[in-house]
């Protein structure tokens, strides 16, 4: 396990929460393994669904967000001591 919480970064909420989203959609023939699944919130899945909210995943499972005002966030890997 990679997240104690929601993906997103300051998000507090615990993982067993959260729903695993699909970074490449499901209905866009996204695979469901673990390299195209992340941890989301409901708010936080809303606001991807919903609100035009883009995310990506580097290589390394380096966060992007991408918002519809065209700021970006972004984070390093998870650390793997994160669930412990």
């Amino acid at each position: 396990a990679l997240y104690r919480t929601c993906a997103i970064p300051g998000c507090a909420v615990h993982y067993d929460r959260c729903k695993l989203h699909h970074i490449i959609w499901w209905e866009h023939a996204g695979p469901t393994d673990l390299a195209n699944l992340l941890p989301l919130c409901s708010h936080h899945h809303t606001r991807v669904h919903h609100h035009d909210w883009k995310i990506t995943l580097g290589p390394h499972r380096e966060l992007n967000v991408d918002f519809p005002d065209g700021t970006r966030r972004s984070t390093g890997p998870p650390r793997r001591s994160a669930a412990a």
